[in-house]
């Protein structure tokens, strides 16, 4: 991807530029974006997530 800084207009401008000239860029960071979305933000994914912070947050009590 590209890093553009906040208020920068002409950055934006310019990413948005070389994607639109370059196919092969494009597509590759379309696939990515599509593949991280599908690996870090399913439902599975993030309910592995929460009960993963859920195991943090509640304290661990022994067997009685």
């Amino acid at each position: 991807g590209f890093v553009v800084p906040p208020g920068r207009a002409d950055g934006l401008a310019a990413a948005v530029l070389r994607l639109f000239a370059d196919d092969a860029a494009r597509r590759r960071m379309g696939e990515a974006a599509r593949r991280r979305v599908r690996e870090q933000f399913s439902f599975p994914a993030q309910a592995a997530a929460y009960l993963r912070l859920f195991a943090e947050l509640v304290p661990h009590r022994a067997a009685a």
